[in-house]
């Protein structure tokens, strides 16, 4: 039976809802499809960040319209245009916004659709349309829907029928309105399904989508998911050769566990977790999939047979397929649970398969240490460990040459029951573990039977992995457990190893002084010329853009904040965002009470100068106002370790304290908290070269990134930088995955691998934010594992560009703000009776998303502050207003003297009048159209 593609569903910002409305659907889809669900902000990361791609990930409600959501966002651009299937369906046309929906599809699909009209119609397939199996869906059905206009005709699924008519006889030019749209983005698919009811035909539709004919294939056998790869697409012409080289790329694992025994897992979790850092591991569980892994075009560089179950007769057609692996070239290693379940009467006749006199030895625990001859090659004893205790099936006639370890001199076996006897001649012959040259490639045996940490590193290193410390982390394990009557679990202990560091670890020191490189490296001149030219660019544009800075600060005195904002942003976007232009930006941004945007910037700000005053309080304002407390008073804990009498910070700190204590549901510290003492990124300045500039058809060109391209702009492949890339000062695309150790195509990489020419200090740099980013997403990932092993992409770790950033791109209504004669913002909302700000429903759809457990408040920064003399709580109260930004900090850093909007009271009365306002409301009856069929905003009541 051929596997069910793998699909994952988001929803968390209406989970409750899309629990309740599509069961049914969700049903349905499961016979289909092997479907996961990420209903809170946690797993919703983990999956759009994990080394498992999916065939398709449907978009289930309104989150990626909500700013908190912004990197997910980017995250789905990017997996869709790598090859990947992203569908947007479900509550989501019900619960967004047409700005928000509209600013998605323009700035970050860079798609020409925008939201239309909003009614129930019977629409009728479109045979032109392409990308999907029109013989999979309905040529027919009514449907309520929020349609797309400007659609292509070759991407719009569902027509209106004299639309129909008209296709089959008009022009192919022509844009369309459409209730479902499906097309090409970079590599993979968008598709955009409206129906709000979700009837059957939808089903039918969104099963289509997921399953067009361009889909990724599942690729692991028997899981329905494809194994841990890198997300930049392969090709069998990119798959590096299976030999061991002295320094291999990152390497493809097979675990052959048909026998898997539950408590694996958590006893072998440090060799799970230092092959996944490091190799694209993939485990099978049955035979079948075992064979078909094994007969793979590609097969994997190392093997390991974690059990005995290939020792029986039922599974000979497996261990047929390891000989032959074996002797063409494969490294294939017994170990983990093997030994315990190894038949000894049958241990000559089994490695006589491979050519080999071993036999079984005897079994117990003793001391050994490394073959005092030498360890057989290719093993480097520098990653092993020189000496340890393991009780372990033993091998015999093992040549010498091939034994890894033996028993210490004096050795004595080590029991709790049996006396302390010393090791006979004979069994010092007897070897645990075993690395011998089988044809082509190698056989290995460890037969430690409880996996100690020395054994789990000499598994690591057969398979040719190279690990760094700290990649195998602590094993958490069983201790004890009490039992009651009946055999009932009353108690248990869990008992933690921590990882035990080599004396010497192998790889080395690779640090060295950026003078030190540039005097060796052999292109420095051509470095500086490119400097020098980047310089000159950047002087020009830093002066023009400090220009339009002043010309902000006088709108900003005028109280124009609109045209304030318009001067600031063009700043930061000519000359990269310094933290002056976006913070600027920001407290304009507070004065129209777009206060996503303005934390956006806020946080930008932070990111360049973690130190920056003004911006952490601009942030904590904007952070209140979208009551997210436990952050804001986190940023104001920060102002005070900076400046601990700043009076604006203390009485803002007091009254979010206040609302803490009031707040019933407390928001988490977002993720991405700088400390004061983090690492400040380096601006990012964007070249204007024509390289900088040149995609071609999207693939990256390895000429360039290597030795240069000969064809220069009328190459057909991209110089530009990536998501997946690194530039250099050469302008290089230096690849992503390489530069934190896990590129898996070696030398046939497209991007560079070379760090001559990279910034001595980059985000790659900081060990520290990696190494927790890795952590937390193993975190999640151990709470509810996959079938098949996963990490997190290498993208994820890369902080996004600022391109990406919510305050690059003026919202729909600072836009309209802009054009209106007023300078007063709060005059403005007035004038439109409208909240002038697109948060209203997002700020509450982020709120909504559920979590495994709080973060807390911000007590660490608190503590700070109170270490330096702090009050360690602010006295005074704040009574309705924001508190003016006072002291010597300028103008432009007063705050809104306005009163806050009450974003609960609106979503109140909104939710008793479905969606709308009472005024809205009672404006649709006197017109005579029903409220609760019209989306909220979709009608202009100037028109009526």
């Amino acid at each position: 039976m051929p596997p069910k593609p793998f699909v994952v569903v988001l929803f968390p910002a209406q989970f409750e809802i899309f629990l309740d409305v599509y069961a049914d659907q969700f049903n349905l889809l499961k016979e289909k499809l092997d479907l996961r669900h990420a209903f809170n902000a946690e797993d919703v990361r983990r999956y759009m960040n994990s080394t498992v791609r999916p065939h398709a990930v449907i978009v289930a409600d309104s989150f990626v319209t909500v700013p908190s959501y912004r990197d997910v966002l980017i995250r789905l651009v990017e997996y869709a245009r790598a090859g990947g299937t992203v569908i947007y369906a479900g509550l989501l046309s019900s619960f967004s916004t047409h700005s928000a929906l509209d600013a998605g599809f323009e700035h970050v699909w860079e798609l020409p659709w925008r939201t239309g009209p909003y009614h129930r119609k019977t629409f009728s397939l479109n045979t032109s349309v392409r990308g999907i199996d029109t013989k999979l869906v309905s040529q027919k059905y009514s449907m309520k829907a929020l349609l797309l206009t400007d659609v292509d005709l070759q991407h719009a699924v569902y027509l209106e029928p004299p639309r129909v008519r008209n296709v089959k006889n008009g022009p192919h030019g022509t844009v369309y309105e459409t209730p479902a749209a499906f097309a090409p983005v970079g590599q993979g698919y968008f598709g955009y399904i409206s129906d709000v009811n979700q009837e059957a035909e939808t089903t039918q539709l969104l099963l289509a989508m997921c399953l067009h004919p361009g889909s990724r294939a599942p690729s692991a056998p028997g899981t329905g998911m494809p194994p841990t790869v890198s997300s930049i697409p392969m090709s069998a012409a990119d798959i590096p050769p299976s030999a061991l080289p002295v320094h291999p790329p990152r390497r493809k694992v097979l675990l052959v566990s048909i026998q898997k025994q539950d408590w694996i897992d958590e006893s072998y979790s440090q060799l799970y977790r230092g092959l996944m850092r490091n190799a694209y591991v993939t485990e099978v569980c049955n035979a079948i999939d075992a064979v078909a892994a094994l007969s793979d075009p590609s097969p994997p560089g190392a093997v390991i047979v974690t059990d005995g179950a290939i020792t029986e007769a039922s599974h000979s057609a497996v261990l047929q397929k390891l000989v032959d692996y074996t002797k063409n070239g494969g490294i294939l290693i017994f170990g983990v649970n093997f030994s315990n379940f190894f038949p000894q009467n049958k241990a000559r006749e089994f490695f006589q398969r491979w050519e080999l006199p071993w036999d079984s030895g005897d079994y117990y625990r003793t001391t050994f240490a490394l073959n005092h001859a030498g360890t057989p090659s290719p093993l480097s004893s520098a990653a092993l460990v020189p000496s340890f205790s393991m009780k372990a099936l033993h091998l015999k006639n093992v040549a010498p040459e091939h034994a890894v370890y033996y028993a210490t001199t004096n050795a004595r076996v080590e029991s709790l029951v049996f006396a302390p006897t010393k090791i006979t001649a004979q069994q010092a012959t007897q070897t645990p573990a075993a690395f011998a040259p089988v044809g082509d490639g190698f056989l290995g045996y460890v037969g430690d039977v409880n996996g100690e940490q020395g054994s789990i590193r000499l598994t690591i290193e057969m398979c040719g992995v190279r690990i760094q410390p700290g990649d195998m982390g602590t094993r958490h394990m069983m201790g004890s457990v009490t039992l009651g009557p009946g055999g009932n679990l009353i108690d248990r202990t869990t008992q933690s190893e921590e990882e035990v560091p080599l004396a010497a670890h192998h790889a080395g020191s690779t640090t060295s002084s950026s003078a030190a490189q540039a005097t060796n490296r052999p292109r420095e001149a051509e470095v500086r010329a490119r400097a020098a030219v980047r310089d000159r660019v950047k002087q020009e544009k830093t002066a023009k853009a400090d220009k339009l800075k002043e010309e902000g600060n006088e709108f900003f005195k005028q109280e124009k904040w609109a045209k304030a904002a318009e001067k600031y942003r063009e700043a930061a976007v000519l000359a990269g965002p310094q933290p002056i232009y976006v913070s600027n930006l920001a407290a304009a941004l507070l004065k129209m009470e777009e206060w996503e945007a303005a934390e956006s910037a806020a946080s930008r700000a932070l990111l360049h100068d973690p130190r920056h005053l003004k911006s952490l309080y601009r942030r904590a304002l904007a952070r209140k106002a979208r009551h997210k407390f436990m952050s804001a008073e986190s940023d104001l804990y920060g102002v005070l370790a900076l400046d601990e009498k700043n009076d604006a910070a203390l009485k803002e700190l007091s009254e979010v304290q206040r609302l803490i204590d009031i707040d019933e549901e407390i928001d988490e510290l977002d993720d991405e908290e700088h400390s004061l003492l983090a690492e400040p990124l380096d601006v990012e300045i964007e070249s204007d070269s024509e390289d900088a500039s040149h995609t071609g058809n999207g693939t990256p060109c390895k000429f360039y990134n290597h030795d240069g391209c000969r064809y220069g702009s009328s190459c057909r492949f991209k110089h530009a930088p990536d998501m997946k890339s690194v530039r250099d000062d050469l302008g290089r695309n230096v690849c992503l995955s390489w530069l934190v150790g896990e590129c898996f195509f070696g030398d046939k990489c497209v991007y560079a691998h070379d760090k001559t020419y990279l910034p001595a200090r980059g985000w790659w740099t900081d060990e520290e934010r990696l190494q927790q980013l890795r952590e937390n997403f193993e975190e999640i990932v151990h709470e509810e594992p996959m079938a098949v092993p996963e990490g997190i992409l290498p993208e994820a770790l890369r902080p996004l560009p600022w391109r990406y950033d919510l305050w690059v791109h003026p919202s729909a209504e600072e836009k309209a703000k802009a054009l209106q004669p007023t300078s007063s913002a709060s005059t403005a909302a007035v004038a439109s009776g409208s909240r002038p700000s697109r948060n209203a429903q997002a700020g509450q759809s982020a709120q909504a998303s559920t979590s495994r457990s709080g973060r807390g408040s911000s007590r660490s920064n608190r503590a700070h502050w109170a270490s330096r003399g702090g009050q360690g709580g602010a006295t005074r109260r704040q009574t309705g207003r924001t508190a003016t930004y006072g002291g010597d900090y300028g103008e432009y850093d007063e705050d809104d003297d306005a009163d806050y909007w009450d974003i609960d009271a609106e979503l109140e009365e909104r939710s008793m009048y479905c969606g709308h306002t009472r005024a809205d409301y009672e404006e649709l009856l006197c017109q005579g159209i029903k409220p609760w069929d019209v989306l909220p905003g979709s009608i202009p009541f100037n028109d009526l």
